[in-house]
């Protein structure tokens, strides 16, 4: 590859990964692998969950390069895979079009139908309901709200509600739900069927990313990760709070 080949190469692995909920420390380790297995002697790579800036320089020419990373869905499964592409850019040498083919095939890869989706937020829904005390029949409904909370996280995401807005109006719905199943059928118990439910909001891996960018010291990523996580719960916790104050 020629060297604003190998920076291309390295920043769209990079982007993608960190769109897709990798750690700040993962991104910067595969561009800066995928360089160096191409001998680039310099190599600087910086990234916040929002941005990646990439400098090379083969000792005669220096090139950078920045890109803005737009907000994405958390897929364990792409970063599984980008990471494998990584190592097996630095192993085989790829070249420019077999890595951006393969790329393209990751980004283009298959995902879960709408129906499975449904269905996985319901048993997630039922779980945690059961988990936290919750009878079969609280089960049954947490099942029924956790595809209440998909349905509405996906017609929100269509009309770009912006997302603090969303766990509002997502766990104001789920509470009023549960809270007036209780005041109509006196066997269903609305807090662990709200308690249950809204753990399909929480943002578990955005808070355990932040605590691994602490632990690399990357403190500016920890902090904006977990300023995030908050705004997060923050926006769940006034949704369930109206939704108490009103029914």
């Amino acid at each position: 590859m020629e060297l604003d080949e190998i920076l291309d190469a390295s920043i769209q692995v990079g982007y993608e990964l960190l769109r897709n909920g990798a750690e700040i420390y993962r991104v910067e380790q595969s561009i800066m692998y995928i360089c160096g297995a191409y001998g680039v002697k310099e190599i600087e790579a910086f990234a916040i969950p929002s941005s990646i800036v990439v400098t090379v320089s083969d000792g005669h020419q220096s090139l950078t390069k920045s890109k803005r990373v737009q907000k994405g869905k958390r897929d364990l499964d792409k970063i599984s895979r980008l990471t494998d592409l990584s190592r097996c850019i630095c192993r085989e040498h790829l070249t420019y079009q077999e890595s951006m083919q393969r790329l393209l095939e990751i980004k283009n890869g298959p995902v879960y139908s709408t129906a499975i989706q449904y269905f996985a937020y319901m048993v997630v829904g039922l779980s945690f309901t059961m988990f936290f005390g919750g009878k079969w029949q609280d089960g049954l409904i947490g099942a029924g709200v956790g595809a209440q909370i998909y349905f509405l996280l996906r017609l929100l995401d269509k009309i770009r509600v912006n997302g603090f807005f969303v766990n509002i109006i997502c766990g104001f719905v789920a509470s009023v739900t549960a809270r007036l199943l209780e005041n109509t059928f006196s066997i269903f118990n609305s807090d662990v069927i709200t308690i249950g439910t809204i753990m399909l909001l929480v943002p578990g891996l955005a808070i355990a990313n932040s605590m691994r960018d602490f632990i690399s010291s990357d403190t500016m990523a920890g902090m904006s990760r977990l300023i995030e996580a908050l705004f997060v719960a923050t926006g769940i916790a006034i949704g369930v709070a109206f939704a108490m104050m009103v029914v």
